[in-house]
């Protein structure tokens, strides 16, 4: 949130119990807040943060109205809840056209100045229940405008934005947001981090041996020197090769080795 005063709506589906609300400064401003229409437990209280714990709350929407000593100093405001309804997912890193159908997302970390799609799946929402928005959760809690997910067939994931763009290396969060079995809206959170990529191995450049100098010719060939210096055998007779060792056979003969039989 912008300050310790902004208000803020929090969802509570069917699946939660054991809620805790936590509301943190960035300095010793006392903190402490209120939940429209519920009587909480105070769990922890400092000069710099503030925590109510609710066994069970009903369904729905809730108004969280935070307050401080300084209402305009910086807060970060939290809720922890036991679920069964758990948001997977992560980034599709690499490329290639078969990437977006890619069902092995990297759940930790995407890479800085490098766009990434993102796949998520909630364990244990059964149909009708449904995701439909993505956001992300930067620095200073800067929140990122929803954006509708995609739909993908014969996926574990199988939500999916396009495209994520992280321009600033550090920690952020997904926030999902969808429709419960029983009809009610949840957000569910993740967070992740934005590295810079790893750099790529280099080959080195493959170099071919500069040829030796041609000092002599073998079986009567004539060594010529050109004008830069290089120089080449001029074979003569049935000979040919770099330095005229190869014989040639005319007519159609073929070379064959001469094995010398030593006589006793």
């Amino acid at each position: 949130m912008a300050n310790c005063s902004q208000k803020y709506v929090v969802l509570v589906d069917e699946t939660m119990h054991w809620i805790t609300f936590f509301l943190e400064a960035g300095e010793p401003v006392n903190p402490t807040f209120y939940v429209q229409g519920e009587d909480d437990e105070i769990d922890e209280q400092s000069p710099s943060s503030y925590a109510a714990r609710f066994n069970s709350l009903p369904p729905g929407q809730y108004l969280i109205g935070p307050s401080a000593d300084l209402p305009t100093s910086y807060c970060q405001f939290s809720m922890r809840a036991r679920t069964e309804m758990t948001l997977q997912g992560g980034f599709m890193l690499g490329s290639g056209y078969d990437l977006e159908r890619s069902d092995f997302p990297n759940t930790r970390y995407t890479y800085y100045q490098q766009s990434a799609p993102v796949a998520v799946h909630v364990n244990r929402n059964r149909s009708p229940g449904t995701l439909n928005a993505i956001s992300f959760v930067g620095e200073e809690n800067a929140f990122s405008r929803p954006k509708l997910l995609g739909k993908r067939y014969n996926c574990a994931y199988e939500y999916v934005f396009e495209s994520f763009y992280c321009d600033a290396t550090g920690y952020y969060y997904v926030q999902i947001e969808g429709v419960s079995f029983q009809g009610f809206n949840f957000r569910r959170i993740i967070p992740f981090n934005c590295i810079v990529s790893p750099p790529k191995p280099t080959t080195p450049p493959t170099t071919t041996p500069a040829p030796t100098p041609l000092s002599q010719c073998q079986n009567g060939g004539v060594l010529v020197t050109n004008l830069d210096s290089s120089s080449y055998c001029y074979c003569l007779g049935l000979f040919t090769g770099t330095n005229c060792e190869t014989r040639i056979c005319a007519n159609g003969g073929e070379t064959s080795e001469i094995v010398e039989i030593a006589s006793r």
